[in-house]
């Protein structure tokens, strides 16, 4: 079962770089058990626009990526999904995130071509496809890492 990595103060460098500005608040990590799945929720607040997410893109896919190799450097077999949640004029839209055993596909995407989302694509997503030209704020990031339960 994988449990809770609790940060004692040792936040991942980009991490840090983020929550000194303000951009990011301590992401909150809650442990979750369903019959077939037990696993940690990561949740990370930001409440971004257009300009905040092109300004830092970069060191908010290291952030998550760094906070998720702590993870899978402690439970290799472990599985993330995740969820971007969007403000689209006043309506709240959640973007999936296909399911991927390692925190570089999770993160970059596989390497190759591929119709699942990953998260550097779903976010992109909001911001230049999907809602391009309308009041876009990007409220969180939410991602489940769970194991089976045998």
């Amino acid at each position: 079962m994988i449990e809770k990595l609790p940060y004692r103060g040792r936040y991942p460098e980009a991490l840090k770089q983020l929550m000194a500005d303000g951009l990011i608040k301590i992401p909150r990590q809650t442990e979750r058990k369903t019959r077939v799945t037990a696993g940690v929720d990561i949740t990370y607040t930001l409440n971004w626009r257009e300009t905040a997410y092109e300004a830092n893109r970069d060191t908010l896919l290291l952030a998550i990526y760094q906070d998720l190799q702590r993870y899978k450097n402690q439970y290799p077999e472990a599985l993330m999904y995740g969820k971007v949640g969007a403000l689209v004029g006043t309506e709240n839209r959640d973007i999936g995130v296909h399911t991927w055993k390692s925190a570089d596909a999770f993160v970059y995407g596989p390497g190759y071509k591929v119709d699942q989302y990953w998260l550097e694509r779903a976010l992109d997503n909001i911001f230049k496809e999907k809602y391009k030209g309308r009041r876009v704020i990007l409220k969180n990031i939410y991602i489940r890492i769970h194991s089976r339960i045998v």
